[in-house]
């Protein structure tokens, strides 16, 4: 069964999350103040959330409110990165 959550995860962590569930999570930048962290948010294979969860690398996890949600409770905004 699929369980959604938004989970984020600190730009020290991010390359140790994604060896962990993929490449193609964390790939969406946020920004608090100075700081830079990752999200992803969706559907997760439960054994995908289940590895987030007990690996420790996640700084926030949510699984009851929309993404918008989780980003204002965290004062975070998506990163704009210019290529």
């Amino acid at each position: 069964m699929n369980k959604y959550a938004t989970i984020i995860v600190t730009s020290t962590n991010k390359q140790n999350a994604q060896s962990l569930l993929g490449e193609g999570f964390f790939d969406i930048p946020l920004k608090k103040g100075l700081r830079k962290y990752w999200v992803s948010s969706g559907y997760f294979l439960t054994e995908e959330y289940n590895v987030m969860v007990d690996s420790g690398l996640a700084f926030y996890i949510n699984t009851e409110d929309k993404f918008s949600t989780c980003l204002a409770e965290q004062k975070m905004t998506k990163a704009i990165i210019e290529e």
